[in-house]
């Protein structure tokens, strides 16, 4: 969390901050390895958003934490020309700060619904029409789906309902034994029951098969247990 935005206010700040900034300038230091106490600096942020160094994602307000958040990504690029990224998250509980520390530019791939601007303290000049036009970062429309199976969700289906079958048979078998001396004079019963449980295929298979989550039971139903001696 970001209550304020530092900006380096004694001499001693001032000079350490323009040092980080030549150093980054110059590739002495990584943009991963910025100090933690000046990380968020308003100057040295602002260096690494020009630079290419850091880049400004999603940003806006969160209506469950009621804060101002901003997404960005830090970079940098190895001698070997490998580019390597770390993702940061920052929240702001007032709208100035968060307003400061994107000096100004809150309009551009942001989100404000259910943002209450009339309930807020804000000294800067805000067009809040223009804040509220997007009304969520998710786009896609049920138009946007088919609802027709692949062929891969067919092959799923059929094979499906086949161990579904196939279960119910050795369901019907299993019931009818009275105890599990009974079961096992079968030398084909106790292998099956080994093999589907070490089967965690046939596990996934059985959970594709739309209302029927419960097939397990079918391999070793709870008669098995109770009735046995």
């Amino acid at each position: 969390m970001i209550e304020k935005v530092e900006k380096g206010g004694n001499s001693v700040a001032q000079s350490e901050i323009k040092q980080i900034i030549m150093q980054l300038k110059k590739k002495e230091i990584r943009v991963f390895d910025v100090p933690v106490e000046y990380e968020n600096d308003i100057q040295i942020v602002t260096f690494e958003r020009k630079a290419g160094l850091r880049v400004t994602g999603k940003k806006g307000f969160d209506i469950i934490a009621n804060t101002f958040f901003v997404e960005e990504t830090l970079i940098h690029i190895d001698i070997d020309s490998e580019e390597r990224k770390k993702y940061i998250f920052l929240s702001f509980d007032d709208f100035d700060s968060y307003f400061d520390f994107l000096n100004g530019d809150i309009y551009e791939n942001a989100c404000y619904t259910f943002c209450p601007f009339s309930k807020i303290a804000i000294s800067k000049r805000i067009d809040v029409e223009k804040l509220m036009v997007r009304k969520a970062f998710i786009e896609d429309t049920i138009d946007d789906y088919s609802l027709s199976l692949s062929n891969e969700e067919k092959e799923y289906y059929e094979e499906g309902k086949q161990i579904h079958k196939y279960c119910q048979q050795w369901n019907k078998k299993f019931n009818n034994c009275s105890s599990y001396e009974e079961l096992v004079k079968n030398p084909r019963f106790l292998p099956l029951l080994m093999s589907a449980f070490s089967s965690f295929n046939i596990f996934l298979q059985m959970l594709r098969i739309k209302n029927d989550f419960l097939l397990l039971w079918n391999i070793c139903p709870p008669a098995l247990i109770l009735n046995t001696k």
